[in-house]
């Protein structure tokens, strides 16, 4: 009969070869007799291993819950699309100021049926983390006996444990969603090619879904669909099944193309232009070198090797070769404004490599001396998850301007509490329903005031994200509207301090009060007991028309010099 499967702590190496008698009536040898007598105990084990896993998964993601600012872009554009406006970000402004339309539609159904973003989007962002890691354990679990293994269970116990991966659970944005769509249609396809059966329609169906999430899809899509060709190529599938497999997601990304340049006259998102002005390779290393010295990440990055040559050897090197291609791109632009925000796309699938590889070894040293191989095993699964625990509980400052999830939470935190009370003062008549706004964090301020904004930052600006870039600053935060421009957009209120709300007229922060060397028009507004502080590029005249009988102070430096706009200061 054919042997089961051989884990390192299932079988000691020493017994191999022995026949014990079984009940009297044949004979079987020890390791099979070995497996049954440990079995029981072992899946019980893992089992409770397992149980464990999804404690510390559900404690890690309340544990790092937040909503980032940038996850309100989408919602306003939600919003928009279900009060009848269309995808704009300002009424009339056709601009794709998001790289995430299935995720912007998602969130339009949200509130089309009355659900708030803020709580769907991190719903459905947790339930797809969950559903990933439960792909993980089917994948591993359809090896011959169908047990729970220690492999499975390790590339889970890792993921569950791991900072960044559970806090992309959550953030509002589609982080998770794409990635649990990428790593489950990646091993489903390359599993049926190993067998040599023809990929499912369900994973054409799901390559479809991420090339409407993310840009990053048709890249995925394609290199699949290129080792689908290649297959052919070796006689291993049959075109006509191969582009059957293929028409569904290649006619989604003709159709997403052409939809766009119809409606926004751009072939590629507008946040594309603003944020990858070319490439930027020292920014993107250091991106990478700020990982691997978070999670010691390198010391485990040599089981690739063996990986790529054991039992799933092929499935790893294709593995392999994707996320290598999509790392290349990944530093090539600079990385990322949010910590390892990118990096998390690709992680389960790397995962599933250095398991693998780790596996492997074990297996090979089990040939040699099973307490070996069990031995390694151990030690390797010991530190790959000490090392991410203790890399996700390490509180540091990163360099290169990316921003660690406890500054991208605190600011969100700050930027809704502000939005929230702006709109709360519009909803009682202290503050107009409508009027210019320009920010920087064009997020949560934007989407809870409504107001018309111009995004200093050029994500939702066709004209600003088209300037040319004289210099480099924090990645993808590099753009900047010139001075006229604010002028001719008339940007009564500008959040040039980071905040509007201030608990003195004078405002709070260093931030200088220029811009391109020129100084500007700073003005206070009370509000309740704080201060709404900002630049603006209208005039006086104007100011007093938009805020009717407020006293709005003029300040000059960090002082306040007058005031204007009630009767009291005309009286004066």
């Amino acid at each position: 009969m054919r042997p089961s499967p051989r884990y390192p702590v299932d079988e000691p190496a020493s017994l191999e070869g022995r026949r014990v008698s079984v009940n009297n009536s044949r004979e079987v040898p020890v390791s099979e007799s070995h497996e049954r007598a440990v079995r029981p105990w072992f899946s019980l084990l893992l089992s409770l291993g397992l149980c464990v896993a999804a404690v510390i998964f559900v404690a890690n993601v309340h544990r790092h819950w937040f909503l980032g600012d940038d996850c309100f872009i989408s919602f306003r554009y939600a919003r928009h699309l279900v009060d009848g406006w269309g995808l704009v970000w300002n009424p009339g402004e056709r601009v794709e100021g998001y790289s995430n339309f299935l995720w912007v539609m998602i969130m339009a159904g949200s509130l089309a049926v009355g659900i708030a973003p803020e709580w769907s989007s991190n719903a459905i962002g947790v339930a797809s983390g969950a559903l990933l890691l439960w792909g993980l354990i089917r994948w591993w679990r359809k090896a011959p006996g169908g047990l729970l293994t220690p492999a499975s269970l390790l590339a889970v116990s890792v993921l569950a444990s791991s900072r960044s991966f559970t806090a992309w659970c959550t953030s509002g944005l589609e982080t998770m969603f794409f990635t649990a769509g990428l790593t489950l249609a990646t091993l489903s396809t390359l599993r049926a090619w190993k067998e040599h059966q023809n990929a499912s329609l369900t994973t054409s169906v799901v390559l479809s879904v991420l090339i409407l999430t993310r840009p990053e899809g048709l890249l995925f899509a394609g290199l699949l669909g290129g080792w689908g060709l290649c297959d052919v190529a070796f006689g291993r599938h049959r075109f006509g099944k191969t582009v059957a497999w293929a028409l569904p997601w290649i006619a989604t990304a003709i159709a997403l193309f052409a939809g766009r340049y119809w409606y926004f006259g751009q072939w590629f998102p507008n946040t594309f232009y603003a944020k990858v002005p070319g490439v930027w390779w020292d920014q993107g290393l250091a991106y990478g070198a700020m990982f691997l010295e978070q999670y010691r990440f390198a010391w485990f990055l040599p089981l690739a090797v063996p990986a790529m040559f054991g039992a799933r050897g092929e499935e790893c090197r294709r593995i392999s070769l994707l996320v290598g291609v999509y790392l290349t791109y990944v530093v090539s632009i600079g990385g990322d404004r949010f910590e390892f925000r990118f990096l998390v796309v690709v992680l389960p699938l790397t995962m599933v490599v250095l398991v693998e590889g780790l596996r492997t070894v074990a297996c090979w040293l089990c040939r040699v001396q099973g307490i070996l191989g069990s031995g390694f095993a151990i030690l390797m699964a010991a530190g790959l998850l000490g090392t991410t625990w203790a890399g996700s509980w390490k509180d540091v400052d990163y360099a290169h301007g990316v921003a660690t999830l406890r500054e991208v939470k605190g600011y969100a935190e700050r930027r809704m509490a502000t939005g929230r009370t702006l709109r709360r003062a519009i909803d009682a008549g202290e503050l107009p329903a409508d009027l210019v706004l320009g920010v920087g964090g064009a997020g949560a301020v934007p989407y809870y005031t409504g107001w018309t904004t111009v995004d200093r930052r050029g994500l939702n600006d066709s004209y600003i994200a088209h300037l040319p870039l004289m210099a480099r600053g924090k990645v993808a935060h590099e753009r900047d509207a010139p001075y006229q421009y604010l002028v001719e957009r008339e940007v009564a209120v500008f959040d040039v301090l980071g905040d509007l709300l201030h608990p003195r007229p004078e405002g709070s922060g260093r931030k200088p009060r220029k811009l391109e060397g020129r100084p500007l028009s700073m003005r206070a507004l009370p509000l309740d007991d704080e201060y709404l502080v900002f630049a603006t590029f209208v005039s006086d005249a104007e100011l007093e028309r938009l805020f009717p009988g407020k006293k709005i102070f003029r300040l000059r430096g960090n002082q306040v010099a007058d005031s204007f706009g009630d009767e009291e200061s005309r009286s004066h």
